[in-house]
């Protein structure tokens, strides 16, 4: 139920003692008595409350756009929430795979280097068992020279000619030991880093590449194809009954209308109610609930005929 709008008691902009008795058409402005005796007389004059109830209307009518706005407004809401967290996901999603790879490729690397690790290792063995092969053999012939140079002085000191020549015979007609007979590797293996470019990085590694973002809710594309008009200033609630056939309400009038849907639209019957709300049963029966009423009605296709007085409360 509306309330009661207060319309004497509006005090007048220009007399400020006095308070508006009517509302000037020509000029849109509330106006008093001494206001119309001196500038207003011949223009259209009406009664506050009369425009004031034209005013409410509109401004239902401004109210209801705001809330039709609203409303795409949460819609819209509700979309950037779904693509943001479709985003996060995929971008969580995206750097997931960079680690994954940037793991396998570790991995892999790893496992390359310890094989080059292993073959060094071998190589490693073999020229260090040279080495020491080499360091014997010297060590021996060392031996043998110093060994040789101390029996020839031994000669050289002694007096006695048939040491001399027993000497002379024996080493002239033998080689000195030579300690160069082994010599050393000549090859071996050496690591040479990959000078690589970014593209041969890129290549082994990936690359971030254009791709379409998730897609968020569908987006809604509303065509109007067919309109009606009735005489309601507003149709607020509208329930389809079936292709042919809808009832329609408005919180300001007391009366459901039923209505043909053809071209144009066609009044079946009015009944004399003031609807809340209503929607239809697996029977196709209207169920109803009543302003300033806590019962809900059934509205049965017999009911129909006897209006809402047949109604039944539950």
């Amino acid at each position: 139920m509306e309330h009661t709008i207060i319309t004497d008691n509006i005090p007048c902009q220009i007399h400020k003692k006095k308070l508006n008795c009517m509302f000037c058409r020509t000029c849109d402005q509330l106006v008093c008595p001494e206001c119309i005796t001196a500038s207003h007389k011949r223009h259209d004059l009406d009664s506050i409350d009369t425009v004031c109830n034209e005013k409410r209307e509109k401004l239902k009518e401004i109210e209801s756009k705001f809330s039709e706005k609203f409303t795409l407004c949460e819609i819209e809401d509700s979309k950037i929430k779904d693509f943001k967290t479709k985003y996060e996901q995929f971008s969580a999603k995206l750097v997931q795979k960079i680690n994954q790879q940037e793991q396998l490729i570790k991995d892999e690397v790893s496992k390359y280097a310890k094989d080059f690790r292993e073959q060094q290792e071998s190589e490693k063995q073999r020229i260090t068992k040279s080495i020491t092969e080499k360091e014997k053999h010297t060590e021996e012939v060392k031996k043998t020279l110093l060994k040789k140079q101390s029996n020839i002085k031994e000669v050289l000191e002694s007096n006695q000619a048939a040491q001399v020549f027993s000497a002379f015979q024996e080493f002239s007609e033998k080689e000195i030991p030579d300690s160069s007979i082994k010599t050393f590797p000549e090859e071996t293996k050496d690591f040479i880093p990959t000078k690589g470019s970014l593209m041969t990085i890129k290549n082994l590694f990936g690359s971030l590449q254009k791709t379409n973002l998730p897609k968020g809710l569908p987006q809604v594309q509303l065509d109007v194809i067919k309109s009606y008009t009735t005489d309601f200033k507003m149709v607020d609630r509208i329930l389809i009954q079936d292709d042919k056939t809808a009832w329609i309400s408005n919180d300001h009038m007391p009366t459901l209308r039923k209505i043909q849907i053809d071209d144009t639209i066609t009044t079946v019957q009015n009944i004399p109610v003031n609807i809340y709300d209503m929607s239809v049963t697996e029977n196709n029966d209207i169920l109803l609930s009543l302003k300033d009423s806590s019962d809900v009605s059934l509205l049965t296709k017999r009911q129909e005929k006897s209006h809402i007085s047949c109604l039944y409360h539950h």
